[in-house]
């Protein structure tokens, strides 16, 4: 899942499903859209592009997020979070 943020308004809005459908920030500087959501090409234009910025999230560690809130422990948690965190080519990576 890839979430786009704006360092000025500091909004952070979801791309829509659909590919090539743009989404904008708070303050309307950031646009961003899928370019082909199945590959998970994402692109966003700015006049500033230091002002935008990608945030990416495991969409498998939200998931079991939502499982554990039923059978939460610690244990569970950070095995959850080992399993996540192995993703090579990724960003979250360990």
């Amino acid at each position: 899942m890839k979430g786009l943020f704006c360092s000025i308004c500091y909004s952070i809005r979801s791309l829509p499903r659909e590919d090539l459908k743009p989404v904008f920030c708070d303050c309307g500087n950031l646009c961003g859209w899928w370019l082909d959501g199945a590959k998970g090409i994402a692109r966003y234009y700015s006049p500033d592009p230091h002002s935008g910025y990608f945030v990416g999230w495991n969409n498998q560690y939200l998931r079991g997020v939502v499982e554990l809130q039923m059978c939460n422990t610690d244990a569970l948690a950070r095995e959850l979070h080992d399993l996540c965190t192995d993703a090579p080519g990724f960003h979250f990576d360990r």
